[in-house]
């Protein structure tokens, strides 16, 4: 679990290209009780020179997944064409992609699974 978020960060800049950069990552867990798997886990970053701050749900081992929309309400703010896009492997896991809307029509037509754009 630990840097869970920032490993997060670094998994959607591998798929962003250069559309974006994520600096200053750092991670402050000084508001989670481990003991009770509450709490709030907050998640700093610079992203093309702007400072963001996502307040994660701590739910004792999850991770939360809101954090998706928050980043394409990043990217919107960065005027990106592009979003994540989610789907779910049938069991616990998430599946994402980073591209348009178009792009994300068509794949579910070809591939019949649906895809979510998440938004904050």
């Amino acid at each position: 679990m630990e840097r869970m978020y920032a490993r997060f960060i670094d998994g959607v800049a591998s798929i962003m290209g250069d559309d974006v950069q994520f600096t200053n990552v750092a991670e402050d867990m000084s508001g989670v009780d481990w003991e009770a798997g509450t709490g709030t886990w907050m998640l700093h970053f610079t992203c093309n020179g702007k400072p963001y701050t996502f307040a994660a749900k701590m739910d004792n081992d999850w991770f939360d997944i809101s954090i998706i929309g928050f980043m394409n309400g990043v990217l919107g703010e960065q005027g990106t064409k592009q979003r994540l896009w989610v789907t779910g492997d049938g069991m616990q896991e998430c599946i994402l992609f980073y591209n348009d809307k178009k792009w994300a029509k068509e794949y579910e037509r070809l591939m019949g699974y649906e895809l979510e754009c998440l938004l904050p």
